[in-house]
């Protein structure tokens, strides 16, 4: 068992990641523990007595012990969501919005995915569990109180986020439908966050992706443009031109003419 606060103390039971082949509809059932169940694929429906959810992906959906819960719709395309059953010694989770939607939902899914590997591998102890599952309760309170916390973590998602996809020409507006906000909040929040403009940060990263391309042997510009994510070789020089004052070709001529000792 793990102590949350002064409040709660969690102890987990099990937990899965649930993926329905065809229609699905929840079984209708009373269990003795709190469940939690996070949608990552489709659409869910579930009533808690007389109580009606439509869990879309990113949801959560906070199921209290000894309340009849049931599907009062069938899900006609694919759902995948992960679930965790667990107890509270003491307490119990009023504090905690019962469903919602989070800012930042692959931070829960973290959670889940370290949860199942460390239930399903040999060597981890009980302790261990508990733990992940408190992390789990705590992630969906700090992100549903809108917390200064939860708004730095987003600009590090969207900094992470622009750092794997930079090939693929992200702009300011992919980033905001990625994120589900609007551009202006989300500039604001990068702005905030880091002291720099997001269309700023991406071009900077675009110039530094190029950089590593022409860093490289073997590669023509043409080759770094369509790998960087232009339209075309024009383009890319163009871009690399007004951000650097110099082409692609002018820098790798520099970078080659450049001595490099070994000892």
């Amino acid at each position: 068992m793990i102590s949350v606060n002064s409040k709660y103390t969690v102890e987990y039971e099990y937990s899965g990641l649930f993926k329905s082949q065809d229609e699905w509809i929840h079984p209708r059932r009373v269990i003795s523990t709190y469940e939690i169940i996070f949608m990552i694929e489709g659409q869910g429906y579930i009533c808690e007595e007389d109580r009606r959810f439509e869990i879309k992906s990113g949801n959560f959906l906070l199921l209290e012990p000894n309340k009849l819960h049931y599907g009062y719709e069938k899900s006609c395309e694919p759902v995948s969501f992960y679930w965790i059953h667990f107890n509270m010694k003491n307490g119990c989770l009023e504090d905690i919005p019962k469903y919602g939607s989070l800012p930042i939902p692959n931070s829960l899914k973290n959670l889940f995915v370290q949860l199942l590997h460390i239930a399903n591998t040999p060597g981890y102890s009980k302790e261990c569990c508990d733990l992940i599952n408190a992390l789990i309760i705590e992630e969906i309170r700090r992100q549903s109180g809108g917390s200064q916390g939860d708004i730095r973590q987003l600009a590090v998602q969207i900094k992470e986020w622009i750092r794997i996809n930079i090939s693929d020409a992200p702009t300011v507006k992919k980033v905001s439908e990625k994120f589900g906000y609007h551009e202006n909040y989300i500039g604001k929040v990068f702005r905030d966050a880091y002291g720099m403009g997001l269309k700023r940060y991406i071009n900077n990263m675009r110039i530094e992706n190029i950089k590593g391309y022409l860093g490289s042997a073997g590669y023509t510009v043409k080759q770094i443009a369509h790998l960087c994510g232009f339209e075309s070789e024009n383009i890319c020089i163009k871009f690399f031109k007004y951000h650097t004052g110099m082409t692609p070709t002018e820098y790798r001529n520099i970078y080659s003419n450049t001595h490099i000792n070994k000892r």
